[in-house]
């Protein structure tokens, strides 16, 4: 079966998984686990990046995972203000936030703050 982006799931062990209208195949690992492939990585580079992650102590792969998380949230922004070059840095905020959160949870948090775009 093939993902959303045209990428071909390998084994037996492989399986396609749907995650808001996107597939992506995950490899099971043990029976009640599943690890995703990166979408852009051969399987043979993917293994050995598992391989490194799974040698790495839990302080160091929390370390790159908040690292991971502020390079997407910089980047999102960046795509905002590229969207909309009026914003300014604080509706580029609400934006990115209102993309966050999804519009309920941004009108219950922040009720009179503006729905700006993202």
């Amino acid at each position: 079966m093939l993902t959303s982006t045209g990428r071909r799931c390998f084994s037996d062990t492989d399986r396609v998984r749907e995650t808001a209208g996107r597939y992506s195949c995950t490899r099971n690992t043990q029976p009640d686990q599943s690890v995703p492939y990166s979408l852009d990585t051969t399987p043979g580079a993917d293994a050995v990046q598992l391989a490194l992650y799974r040698k790495m102590s839990a302080s160091d792969r929390i370390r790159i995972g908040h690292q991971m998380s502020l390079d997407a949230r910089a980047i999102t922004l960046a795509a905002i203000r590229r969207r909309h070059p009026e914003y300014d840095d604080v509706s580029s905020r609400w934006a990115l936030f209102r993309l966050l959160v999804g519009d309920e949870l941004f009108r219950k948090a922040w009720p009179n703050a503006p729905l700006m775009a993202p």
